[in-house]
């Protein structure tokens, strides 16, 4: 008799606890594979903390394996097919990047073009956070065609390329960043286009060129080899940026001079 009143007093407690009670048929089966996902990722975040802790819980590849390993038959929960479209775009955006590593393949991931290509093949309603990537405002390259087009591409695909290398500055010091030959140098050969590099490729390009002709002067003997014909030539050639390059366009104009 005692064990009866017990179990009677804790069968609503357990009730309340499942929070599949009063469900049935396919409805319940989907609530079941829910919770049971939900304590699998559970156990798999055990002893994070804070922000780690987020981060845990809302990473799609986890919820995935999850949400396979208590696959039931019938309609998936919404965490479970938000996790699975969400698996599918990364591995259409990493099948287009074909990488292994590195910024460049960072930069790739992460290129809002991209993303929206593998995001359109799912309706607006059941795209996850991932497709929504910040779109620019205007492209900067409309109306273009041709090599001029590709050239605009290339300067703004490198712009942002030095902006996120330069995020965090303030200042005098992001203005030195951005200016930067060297990091203005392997923005624009990350994003290398087959055309006529813009201004600011074809500046660092020969500004770089120009450092490794004149490697290891010093003082009045740099300022002589910088200005050396043949070097600047040689470099202007070398980045086809006689007609880019601001020094290269110099030496162009003072050739022509009579």
């Amino acid at each position: 008799m005692a064990v009866r009143l017990l179990l009677a007093a804790i069968s609503p407690a357990l009730a309340l606890a499942d929070p599949c009670a009063g469900l049935y048929g396919a409805e319940a089966l989907t609530c079941a594979w829910e919770a049971d996902a939900s304590t699998c990722i559970e156990n798999e975040c055990r002893g994070c903390g804070g922000e780690q802790c987020q981060h845990c819980r809302q990473d799609s590849e986890r919820i995935h394996q999850c949400c396979d390993k208590h696959w039931h038959s019938t309609t998936p929960p919404k965490m479970c097919a938000d996790a699975e479209v969400e698996e599918d775009i990364k591995t259409c955006v990493e099948e287009q990047c074909h990488c292994f590593g590195g910024e460049q393949c960072d930069l790739c991931h992460e290129d809002a073009a991209r993303i929206a290509q593998c995001c359109a093949k799912y309706d607006a309603s059941a795209q996850p956070e991932i497709c929504k990537v910040e779109q620019p405002d205007t492209d900067p390259c409309a109306g273009l065609f041709g090599a001029e087009a590709l050239t605009c591409v290339w300067e703004a695909d490198a712009s942002t390329c030095v902006d996120k290398k330069c995020a965090g500055c303030s200042g005098e010091q992001c203005q030195l960043c951005q200016q930067e030959a060297a990091t203005v140098h392997r923005c624009c050969q990350d994003h290398w286009h087959s055309t006529t590099p813009p201004k600011m490729c074809a500046d660092a390009f020969v500004d770089t060129c120009m450092d490794e002709q004149c490697d290891g002067c010093g003082g009045e003997q740099c300022q002589l080899c910088r200005e050396d014909d043949s070097h600047i030539e040689a470099c202007c050639g070398k980045y086809e940026a006689t007609g880019a390059s601001g020094i290269c366009a110099a030496r162009a104009k003072q050739a022509i001079v009579p």
